[in-house]
């Protein structure tokens, strides 16, 4: 890898940095905190305070340290961590979405060199960049900023491990997964499908090796989620897997009008199921999840149709103007999201063409598709939020560069034919 190269692709992350702390400074004091994002960073001082992981609104009533697991660690323990280096504010806190952000260029810059090479790399770099909907979520102070940076260092260990097989390799990506699960549960949903596309591109004749290599990379995914598990479950009195607001999110996401009316493919607040600062958490989850299920299971026919709708508004194909409006309950301006979500489109069409091209190349696409895949399941089982495709733009982004390379590389031939004397 040349030094030219490697200082070109900092240079491209700076930049990246830059246009988010300035959307950071300009845009962000516009846009009200949304509730998830308030949650995550009293979370962060509360764990700064030393009062463990517990229910940050009834801390801030008065109610005492009531243990929670409403949502995955890892975000607020990393806010903690800012805090106690005198970072305080909420700007400040922003920044460090800032700072996760630019590492996202570089990590996505690595995997199209692999894929693609050094003009694509750089093509890639620039187009994370230059995301508004990346921006957005970087300046956010959700847990998006931390998910994308491990769902890419994924990526980039696969394809170490498809280079070199190996159990520490597998592992490896087993456990950048594993944060990844107590960062957002989406990957919880993205790990059979890696292992699947890792474990069957493996060369090897014997299958006892490529059950033994998916087992390393369970098992490494294994332990952060269990420590996690363990730690939450002991101090709730009750087994607390992945996170409580999984509820709320089934509830409103699985109702009439959801099902029916406007909202098709979307998330109703109105119909989600809010644990209170004073209830029995788990047991509410637990009623909240199975409400979600049964009203699911009574309304298969529609099914097809609703799961269809949230991946098409996922893929900014469904109503964007409305998708744009829900979503600024999450720290989002929906100006700036029509803007990402016309930004995406043209993204998403180039990349189709690259996709052909590195097909056609017969690259090693596994990792990459995996989580394209994994966004598209999420989106079938979850909802149609925008946000959960932000783990899939840096892949799209290697898409679109790969048909930019094409093109440069296609106009660089041309030119020296028509002067082959220069």
């Amino acid at each position: 890898m040349s030094g030219h190269f490697l200082w070109a692709l900092v240079a491209v992350a700076l930049c990246g940095f830059v246009a988010r702390a300035l959307y950071i400074a300009f845009v962000g004091p516009h846009i009200a905190m949304g509730l998830d994002a308030a949650w995550y960073y009293v979370e962060g001082k509360a764990l700064t305070e030393g009062h463990g992981y517990v229910d940050p609104r009834w801390w801030l009533l008065g109610g005492g340290f009531k243990p929670t697991a409403n949502f995955p660690p890892l975000w607020p323990v990393l806010l903690s961590v800012v805090d106690r280096v005198g970072l305080r504010s909420d700007d400040a806190n922003r920044m460090l979405g800032a700072v996760l952000g630019s590492l996202t260029v570089v990590v996505t810059g690595l995997i199209a060199r692999r894929v693609a090479g050094p003009t694509a790399a750089l093509s890639a770099a620039v187009l994370v960049a230059c995301s508004p909907m990346l921006i957005a979520a970087d300046g956010s102070l959700m847990a998006e900023s931390l998910y994308v940076l491990l769902i890419v260092g994924a990526v980039w260990l696969a394809y170490q491990a498809l280079q070199l097989p190996t159990a520490w390799h597998f592992a490896g990506v087993g456990a950048a997964l594993g944060l990844a699960g107590i960062t957002r549960s989406d990957a919880y949903l993205l790990l059979p499908i890696m292992a699947v596309a890792l474990v069957w591109r493996v060369p090897s004749a014997h299958a006892w090796r490529r059950v033994g290599l998916a087992a390393g990379l369970v098992v490494a995914f294994a332990v952060p989620v269990g420590v996690w598990t363990a730690y939450a479950s002991m101090r709730m009195d009750g087994l607390a897997l992945a996170t409580s607001n999984s509820a709320n999110m089934i509830t409103g996401a699985n109702c009439p009008s959801t099902y029916y009316g406007k909202l098709l493919g979307a998330w109703d607040e109105h119909c989600a199921v809010n644990i209170a600062p004073d209830a029995d958490e788990l047991a509410v989850a637990a009623h909240g999840r199975e409400k979600g299920l049964d009203y699911a299971r009574a309304h298969p026919a529609r099914l097809p149709l609703v799961a269809a709708a949230r991946v098409l508004r996922v893929a900014g194909l469904w109503d964007p103007v409305q998708t744009a409006h829900l979503e600024q309950i999450e720290s989002r301006n929906s100006a700036w999201q029509l803007v990402g979500w016309g930004y995406d489109l043209i993204l998403l069409l180039v990349a189709v063409v690259g996709a052909v091209i590195l097909i056609r190349r017969r690259a090693q696409i596994g990792p990459m598709v995996a989580v394209v895949l994994g966004v598209v399941v999420t989106a079938m089982v979850s909802n149609g939020n925008q946000r959960f495709r932000l783990a899939a733009d840096p892949i799209v982004a290697i898409g679109a560069a790969v048909s930019v390379a094409a093109v440069v590389g296609h106009l660089m031939r041309r030119r020296s034919i028509i002067e082959p004397g220069r």
